[in-house]
């Protein structure tokens, strides 16, 4: 097996986790890209002289990328949702000021 076309061998973490998320918060510097996985629950808030609607957002993990380990993240990701909608349809999202629902990726 020569240098160009490597084993690879795969391992989990002691630490390794994984999350459901229902959105993300995200920046980028010229060094890396960070992206804030969060789960949203609605909540009401008691005021007089009614209601207000509170949205609680818990973040569970940040995932920190290289600008090409993010670039590989996006070419994944754009594979495979059009694989995903080609086989159960358009996936409908909107941003906020579209009229789309509260933590879509901000």
């Amino acid at each position: 097996m020569s240098a160009f076309n490597p084993k690879i061998r795969i391992s989990k973490d002691p630490d390794f986790k994984q999350v459901y998320a229902t959105g993300l918060q995200g920046s980028h510097t010229p060094f890396d890209f960070r992206l804030a996985f969060h789960n949203e629950s609605i909540n009401w808030e008691e005021t007089t002289p009614g209601e207000r609607l509170i949205i609680d957002r818990e973040f569970k993990v940040e995932v920190i990328l290289s600008p090409f380990g993010a670039k590989q993240v996006m070419l994944w990701l754009k594979r495979h949702v059009e694989e995903y909608e080609k086989k159960y349809g358009k996936i409908k999202a909107q941003k906020p000021e579209e009229g789309g629902e509260p933590g879509y990726i901000t």
